[in-house]
């Protein structure tokens, strides 16, 4: 902060400011019609200041009115420019202006991105909080918002809603995050935006209104820190202000250096253990992130961010109970992998193909699961030609069986099940006909999932060639070559 810089001065100035463009607003609150056939429709009627200013003040103790403030917009006829002038004597608004190419623009920075603001835009935000409260409160809520940048110890959770996965009690992951029932997290976070489903596409809200069925929604809810700044563009995001992002359900903390800046990733990995651990498609579409409700007041656009998730499907609305024994594996899975060591980059494939699997619907759907089953267990059993078959089933023996018996169970399993994938790529008609894609498909999914268990549980990349010989070594158990014929890759 400059050391000419009078916060109280510069308070006052742009309170005074604030509280007199506010007389020259031409606010816009929203009402809801029904029609003769039933259908909402939304408009916006002018309203008078005066009595703009009487439903500020209900809207302090009537819900009705506080959704009615919260919801209207203001227009101005002329430049807000005494606004303007004072917010760009605040150093931090200045310092990001000298640095932009935009003119009257800056860049608020939230916990899931930045968004371009004209000063225009922030005067309007303030001059409505102004009109809420006072002048003094809209300068003073701006200021700290513009100087927490470098604490970052702001709280909010990041909430991911699946829909028609249904729980019956939270289930905790680790280090802030959990997955509950939507009442009891929205009891926590506070109410989900765009959950009515006029919002989703056509047919559906008659289908299925989840709306109306909050107990078919799960979220899955992060704690994160952050700290909130302004900066000129995002590529001025590092050198200027240094800001960075704590997610506590990552091990590392998240930089913004760049416009290349994506928000973190782990909630469609969370996603894709639930669909392996319950074998059913989950469907979350939107992502949110919720802050203190004072920011809100500042701007709207600060309260929440979403990103999607998932897509709509024909069958996405089925309810699948999540059972004991699927929330166990999925907490396995989830646990082991905020601690898991190995190559993330090459078992995320893997969980990626596997989540994927409920989605494969259609004419090929069977034969899709099949063939992305065997990209999984290739690439978490580090394969490459030739001897695909045999490698496999020789690594998966040691890895997953107990003893001889097992291991050689395996070992035919895995031959059996590269047998149909193989006659799915390479075979003809008659020999697609007779395979039984139906028992390909179950062994094929057991077993990737059971490989999936067993290196998550050990926390790295196992070191195949060690793990099959240590294990003849020892003579725990018969070789497998000798009870099967060294065959080649499918």
């Amino acid at each position: 902060m400059k050391q000419d810089f009078e916060l109280s001065c510069w308070i006052e100035g742009l309170a005074a400011s604030l509280m007199a463009l506010a007389p020259r607003v031409r606010p816009r609150v929203p009402y809801e019609e029904v029609d003769d056939f039933g259908q909402v429709h939304r408009y916006t009627r002018q309203m008078s200041y005066e009595d703009y200013r009487t439903l500020a003040g209900r809207a302090q103790h009537e819900p009705g009115a506080e959704v009615a403030f919260e919801e209207s917009r203001l227009w101005f006829d002329d430049d807000p420019a005494d606004v303007k002038a004072a917010l760009c004597e605040h150093p931090v608004i200045r310092q990001a202006l000298d640095h932009s190419s935009q003119g009257q623009a800056v860049h608020f920075i939230s916990p899931y991105g930045t968004f371009r603001v004209e000063l225009k835009t922030l005067a309007l935000s303030l001059t409505k909080l102004a009109i809420k409260t006072d002048g003094s409160n809209a300068a003073e809520t701006l200021h700290r918002f513009l100087t927490l940048g470098e604490a970052r110890d702001l709280k909010a959770c990041e909430v991911t809603l699946f829909y028609g996965l249904k729980l019956d009690r939270r289930l905790d992951i680790g280090e802030g995050a959990f997955l509950a029932p939507y009442e009891e997290a929205k009891a926590i976070c506070g109410e989900f935006p765009f959950l009515n489903l006029r919002h989703l596409p056509a047919g559906i809200e008659q289908r299925h209104p989840l709306d109306e069925a909050p107990e078919s929604i799960a979220a899955l809810v992060r704690e994160l820190t952050w700290g909130p700044a302004i900066t000129s563009t995002e590529v001025e995001l590092e050198r200027i202000l240094n800001t960075r992002f704590r997610f506590s359900f990552e091990e590392e903390t998240m930089e913004a250096p760049s416009s290349t800046y994506q928000f973190p990733r782990d909630h469609e990995t969370v996603r894709d253990f639930l669909c392996i651990a319950t074998g059913e498609q989950q469907i979350s579409r939107w992502q949110y992130v919720r802050v203190d409700k004072w920011m809100e007041d500042l701007d709207p656009n600060v309260r929440f961010g979403w990103t999607s998730g998932g897509g709509w499907v024909n069958d996405w609305w089925r309810e699948n109970h999540f059972s004991e024994d699927s929330a166990e594996v999925f907490l396995e899975m989830v646990r082991a992998w905020r601690m898991y060591q190995g190559d993330r980059d090459r078992l995320g494939l893997a969980i990626r193909r596997l989540g994927g699997l409920p989605s494969r619907v259609g004419r090929f759907g069977t034969e899709d699961r099949i063939l992305d089953i065997a990209i999984a267990l290739e690439t978490m059993y580090s394969l490459d030609a030739p001897e695909i078959t045999y490698k496999l089933g020789t690594r998966a023996g040691y890895l997953l069986g107990t003893n001889g018996e097992d291991r050689i169970g395996i070992f035919r399993k895995v031959k059996d099940f590269y047998g149909a994938r193989s006659a799915l790529v390479h075979g003809s008609r008659t020999r697609r006909r007779r395979i039984d894609l139906g028992k390909a498909l179950s062994d094929g999914r057991q077993l990737a999932r059971d490989t999936l268990l067993a290196l998550l549980r050990d926390g790295s990349a196992a070191d195949w060639d060690c793990l099959v010989m240590s294990a003849r070594e020892g003579g725990q158990s018969q070789s497998t070559q000798s009870a099967e014929p060294k065959g080649g890759g499918a």
